[in-house]
């Protein structure tokens, strides 16, 4: 069999990306797929279509080509901004947004998911893990006490949620 080409070997060109994906990438200075290791990908999403640039992560990733997801450093009027833009390419509506939102901020959704995590059950009597997390949840006063969000909250900051959820369907 032989050797995968190297990032590098690869260009934007030979990519299955529509002519306007590759001019706009490659008039970035994206010329082949090592170009683009550690860009923070939500950025390309304004280069390019939203379908276009699940065709390029799906060829960054057969690739071994690091990918940057990580929450950047803006200002209110940029992420407003960035959301925007999602509404306005037609990626999520605004409702979809507020609903989102909401669903982040419900006590028992919050709970749910937590509660829900067999691992994180063991450490509770029977039937006692929701009222445990339902008083940790409570105790944050609707924000996390060390990093400060509404959103997203998570059980322990050393662990996420979606680390709980990874453990408990490898031990399945």
């Amino acid at each position: 069999m032989p050797d995968q080409p190297a990032p590098a070997d690869i260009t934007v060109d030979e990519l299955p990306l529509s002519r306007g994906s590759k001019t706009s990438l490659n008039l970035q200075g994206y010329r082949t797929l090592a170009d683009l290791a550690d860009v923070y990908f939500p950025d390309i999403y304004r280069l390019i279509s939203f379908d276009q640039a699940k065709t390029l992560l799906k060829a960054l990733l057969d690739h071994d080509v690091p990918v940057k997801f990580a929450t950047p450093d803006w200002d209110e009027q940029a992420w407003h901004g960035f959301v925007d833009g999602l509404v306005n390419q037609g990626i999520v509506t605004w409702r979809e947004v507020a609903l989102a939102v909401c669903g982040e901020l419900n006590p028992p959704q919050v709970g749910t998911a937590i509660a829900s995590n067999k691992s994180f059950q063991a450490k509770f009597p029977p039937r006692e893990t929701m009222r445990h997390v339902m008083s940790w949840f409570y105790a944050q006063s609707g924000k996390c006490t060390i990093c400060g969000t509404r959103l997203f909250l998570e059980a322990d900051h050393v662990r996420s949620k979606q680390d709980f959820r990874d453990n408990e369907e490898d031990q399945v």
